[in-house]
């Protein structure tokens, strides 16, 4: 992922408008507020401008969660609109030679505010008819390339990548792929995180069934969501095994699954492990859960995904053998994902990671 290099204006830059936006008026003077605004101009320092972004996030993303409930489209659009323009302007912001300024405290906070924006985007995306998709999708992908940059900035090491399979179809499309990173618990608890993978093709939403969005939402205790996204894991795996086995449905009850594509199956239970470790951090973050339920549900997570993590190399073999690139490339980042999920349990348990 390249740095924020581009030029912007120096001068008069809080009217300036931004690239595809001049339409919408959509400057920074109309995205911030008063307070916001002023202090824009008076901190001139990078961690302090960060904060002025977060605090402008936070804001829009309790609008956003408002309009949600309300389930007012235009409006969730129009909020949205403002959230891309508002990435863009963050992302063009001069990188300072002082790296401890960026990887402040400030920094970091409005990475974590970012997170929990991109879940409330996508969750308003369930409830929006397909025609405004492409909108959500427009600002899933800047908020998400802005977090992308303030963990390469923040962290400025990323995890060992494994070697792709000499095997492996050469990919027809560019791929825009940010660098995974190393992010804290709160102390003891560390976990493994990365950034936003964009790929041309994309495979959007979760990909989960109603049931499971519905078992999600009516679990809140930190314990049954890790056990409802565990599930979600696990059911992909067992089903894509059983169609690659060739082997009949048995069960009384109709297949969930049934018209779900390798592909999508894959990406679920990558969304699956995200969400969970997602859930793991709020909670621990905001101290909502009790520390023996957080090492419970990392054990379990850790268990777990030394189960999953060899059931899908016969997948990548077959997306290789059919030169299958989608199913491919959903296979690597799953893997990624897993080993994610498994250096961030073990980190989170207190053991090093290996």
């Amino acid at each position: 992922m390249r740095a924020p290099l581009l030029l912007f204006c120096l001068l008069g830059f809080l009217v300036c408008p931004l690239p595809g936006q001049s339409d919408q008026g959509l400057t920074l003077d109309k995205l911030l507020n008063e307070k916001e605004l002023r202090k824009y101009n008076q901190k001139v320092k990078y961690k302090d401008r960060m904060e002025v972004f977060a605090d402008a996030v936070k804001r829009f993303s309790k609008e956003l969660r408002e309009l949600i409930e309300k389930k007012k489209v235009d409006q969730i659009v129009s909020t949205l609109n403002r959230l891309e323009a508002l990435a863009q302007y963050a992302i063009n912001e001069p990188l300072p030679a002082n790296k401890k300024d960026r990887k402040a405290g400030e920094v970091r906070k409005f990475e974590i505010e970012l997170r929990k924006l991109l879940s409330d985007i996508r969750d308003a995306k369930t409830i929006a008819p397909y025609e405004y998709h492409a909108e959500f999708d427009h600002t899933i992908q800047e908020l998400a390339r802005l977090r992308g940059e303030l963990l390469r900035n923040f962290f400025g090491s990323a995890l060992e990548q494994e070697s792709t399979n000499s095997r492996a179809p050469e990919p027809e499309t560019h791929i825009h792929q940010q660098t995974p990173i190393i992010q804290g618990f709160a102390p003891p608890m560390l976990r493994v995180w990365q950034g936003e993978t964009r790929y041309s093709y994309e495979i959007t939403g979760d990909q989960f069934t109603d049931q499971e969005y519905e078992k999600i939402q009516n679990n809140q205790e930190l314990k049954k969501r890790v056990d409802a996204f565990l599930e979600i894991a696990e059911a992909r795996l067992v089903e894509i095994k059983r169609r690659m086995n060739n082997q009949e449905w048995t069960e009384k009850d109709p297949n969930p699954l049934e018209f779900y594509t390798l592909e999508q199956m894959v990406h679920a239970y990558r969304r699956a492990l995200d969400s969970l470790m997602v859930n793991i951090d709020e909670q621990v973050k905001y101290k909502l859960a009790k520390e023996k339920d957080v090492k419970k549900s990392l054990e379990k997570l850790n268990k777990k995904i030394m189960e999953f993590t060899p059931q899908l190399e016969p997948i990548k073999q077959l997306a290789i053998k059919n030169k299958d690139e989608i199913l491919y490339k959903e296979v690597l980042e799953a893997e990624k994902t897993s080993e994610i999920a498994r250096k961030g349990s073990q980190y989170g348990l207190g053991a090093p990671a290996k």
